[in-house]
């Protein structure tokens, strides 16, 4: 990745401080569950929705923490699923929903960001164009469309400002790779900057829908 630019670092930072948010908000329900604190925490969710809601496991925890961080943490999530064979059976399980399992984002977005790459709203480029996404990804959403004369069609849709965010997401990363050699043996040995870096590569690669062109 080349030297970040000043917007980029101001990106850095505010993505930063949303990541702190959600690994606080993560880590103080890991701290609720335990203990007296978490059967009153179960009790009040049991009296409150009239069912009995169990804890969720570390696994779970994980997995939606990486939904919540967004595409870039959900892709590493992808890339760890694919090394099941090397994971506890319960990790596994539940990284590999990462593959399935992601929330498309609202149609009104979509219409936002073609509008904004092709200078016309959908309405305008195609005969029809069906606002409810056909299928979602960690970076992108598919609609079903007809171009003039009826031709069916399939239009992908980057989520909305995914390359500023994967960018932040990869410097914060690469900090943090860079601070783990220098702590740790384990990850000096295995290259975590250096991984770090392929892993940016190919995922900046994937956001240059003209190469899948």
């Amino acid at each position: 990745m080349s030297t970040p630019t000043y917007r980029e670092r101001i990106d850095e930072r505010l993505r930063l401080m949303q990541i702190y948010e959600v690994f606080l908000r993560y880590g103080s329900d890991a701290v609720f569950d335990r203990g007296v604190a978490g059967d009153m925490r179960r009790a009040l969710q049991s009296w409150l929705y009239g069912i009995r809601v169990e804890s969720l496991t570390a696994p779970e925890k994980v997995r939606l923490m990486l939904q919540e961080l967004g595409p870039t943490y959900v892709k590493l999530g992808q890339l760890v699923s694919s090394r099941a064979d090397t994971l506890p059976r319960a990790w596994a399980t539940e990284l590999s929903r990462l593959q399935s399992h992601v929330r498309p984002f609202p149609s009104e977005q979509a219409r936002e960001v073609i509008a904004a790459e092709l200078g016309a709203p959908p309405e305008e480029l195609y005969e029809s164009f069906d606002p409810r996404p056909l299928a979602a990804a960690s970076l992108a959403q598919v609609h079903r469309a007809t171009l003039s004369g009826g031709r069916p069609v399939i239009v992908k849709v980057q989520r909305p400002n995914i390359e500023s965010r994967v960018r932040a997401d990869l410097l914060i990363l690469k900090r943090a790779a860079r601070v783990a050699e220098r702590r740790s043996t384990t990850a000096r040995e295995s290259g975590a900057e250096e991984l770090i870096e392929e892993f940016g590569a190919a995922l900046l690669l994937e956001l240059d829908y003209r190469l899948e062109a």
